[in-house]
């Protein structure tokens, strides 16, 4: 990605979501240009082999430099990284089970839309 153009990382964001649309929250998490395949072994082989064939499709190319391959847990963005797939990180836990009593109407409503982006990573959390 070439720096110092305008708009770049919004542009190549774009690309990234067009040409891996299809893996998305399936086996593959992307931001900027942080990417993290997660899978069974079974199964990682075979993805892993999807998004290079797309990387070389669309001309996207990787520093192997930067590349670490077939880590059992770690943690992107935050979030745990395993065999079960992306869960939420034990910082983001201690914050939501520490939480405060509202004192106000807005503060309320920041939870609550907070809450809304954790609602797919927490299986059984109620509406």
């Amino acid at each position: 990605m070439p720096f110092g153009l305008k708009n770049t990382p919004a542009t190549f964001s774009q690309v990234l979501i067009v040409a891996f649309k299809e893996f998305i929250h399936k086996f593959l998490e992307v931001y900027f240009d942080d990417w993290i395949v997660f899978a069974l072994v079974k199964r990682h082989v075979s993805s892993l082999h999807l998004m290079l064939d797309t990387c070389q499709r669309y001309q996207i190319a990787l520093n192997l430099k930067k590349c670490i391959f077939y880590v059992p847990f770690g943690f992107f963005l935050r979030h745990v990284v395993c065999k079960q797939g992306l869960m939420v990180g034990p910082v983001k836990i201690i914050v939501i089970v520490n939480l405060e009593a509202f004192r106000n109407v807005k503060q309320l409503r920041a939870t609550l839309g907070k809450n809304g982006y954790y609602r797919n990573l927490l299986g059984g959390m109620r509406r």
